[in-house]
């Protein structure tokens, strides 16, 4: 609900493969959704230049959905190198990313570790951090914040009591 009151008319583009909840979340509230390749066609391994790729022909001010480690359901995820090219494809494009950070401490045991992707991005200083947010909310009532500073906590507070206020599954 929060994203679609900033993008109204967004695509969101989520991996070929991911949790299956991923597109009846974002087309029960009205987005048209997209895929972009992931796996290889032996379904072992990351088909990175055509993620890539498909990310690069994204329409300007699209969603990104991305896992940010341990993707759901194949486990593969994206190097160190390969973050920073989608970082440099995510700015290029002006794309929202999105990221699902549910498995965050399940791949290498550190939360910290796991945590290369978000942090990366939001290091970047990326324009959609800083005005957009990064908001993860969970059904246990954990959120996971980005790209707050004092000159906007007050409207993402307003923003994030309305969604709470109309959102029976939160």
């Amino acid at each position: 609900d929060f994203l679609k009151r900033i993008l109204p008319d967004a695509v969101v583009a989520i991996p070929d493969t991911t949790w299956q909840n991923h597109p009846a979340i974002f087309t029960a509230i009205g987005y048209q959704v997209t895929t972009y390749r992931y796996l290889a066609e032996d379904r072992c391994n990351l088909d990175f230049d055509s993620m890539l790729a498909d990310i690069r022909a994204l329409p300007p001010r699209s969603i990104l959905l991305m896992h940010s480690c341990a993707h759901n359901p194949s486990g593969c995820d994206p190097s160190e190198d390969q973050w920073r090219q989608i970082l440099e494809a995510v700015q290029a494009n002006d794309l929202l990313p999105y990221f699902d950070n549910a498995y965050q401490g399940f791949v290498s045991g550190d939360p910290e570790v796991d945590a290369f992707a978000v942090r990366l991005f939001a290091e970047a200083g990326l324009q959609q951090l800083k005005t957009e947010h990064h908001v993860y909310m969970l059904s246990d009532g954990r959120i996971s914040l980005a790209g707050l500073n004092p000159s906007n906590i007050e409207r993402f507070a307003d923003a994030v009591a309305a969604v709470l206020g109309t959102n029976d599954a939160v």
